[in-house]
Order: structure tokens, then sequence, then C-alpha cells
């Protein structure tokens, strides 16, 4: 993951996923079968530098 890096898809507020893993600064998640990483800051349940292992 790379703050940088170009968008490949725009979810919608409220959107329900599941965190797969969290580093501390990005977490790699699912939606409807799709896989990405969100930056952790934006991701509701995951507390700022916490980090998840799956």
């Amino acid at each position: 993951p790379d703050k940088d890096a170009g968008v490949v898809a725009i979810l919608e507020p409220g959107v329900m996923g599941s965190i797969k893993k969290c580093d501390g600064q990005w977490c790699e998640m699912t939606f409807e079968g799709h896989t990405g990483w969100l930056q952790q800051s934006v991701v509701w349940g995951a507390y700022p530098g916490e980090r998840v292992k799956n």
C-alpha cells in the first residue's frame, strides 16, 4: 500500500467489509469478494496504530 498509488475503487460511506490484517497504518480488507488496502485512519473499528494479523 502507498498513499500515492492510484485509486482502483471508491467505497460508499457505511459500506461493510472484513479486516484481513492491519500493519498500524494500512488495513487489507475484503468487500463483497474484492480485496484492497485502506488507510487505517479511515477504517471504523481499527484503532490508530493497532496491528491485526490473520
